[in-house]
């Protein structure tokens, strides 16, 4: 069972339909390609506890290679809040790059803030 199971509601922002267990809407999400979930956590007390569950690629070159960042997070739109439940990296130097540079946190950050807000951008954070 996952930790946010009876706690928490999904909700599929791209065709409503609704979902009590976090594997119902993985497989849902897996099976029809939708990715923006809207959820409802009633493990918390205060207002604001609706969040988009997000699972971002993030790709980058070092060396010749492209190596990739995987990041699940919960998004709060109310409070404008990113927690992240899972990161994982393709490549031992990529994490060292990005996790030894405060800078190349914040960029990362700041990138996933723009695309949870349907700002937008092209590619992704570049590292230096």
């Amino acid at each position: 069972m996952h930790p946010d199971d009876l706690k928490t509601i999904w909700e599929c922002h791209e065709c409503g339909r609704k979902f009590f267990y976090h594997s119902d809407i993985a497989n849902h999400s897996r099976e029809y390609h939708h990715s923006r979930v809207v959820s409802k956590d009633y493990s918390r007390r205060k207002a604001g506890a609706e969040f988009l569950r997000r699972n971002v690629s993030l790709s980058f070159r070092i060396e010749g290679r492209t190596e990739k960042l995987q990041i699940e997070c919960k998004y709060y739109p109310a409070a404008e809040s990113i927690e992240y439940t899972s990161v994982s990296y393709s490549d031992k130097k990529l994490q060292e790059m990005i996790e030894g540079k405060a800078e190349m946190m914040n960029k990362i950050d700041r990138y996933l803030r723009q695309l949870f807000n349907a700002k937008g951008t092209q590619g992704g954070p570049e590292i230096h």
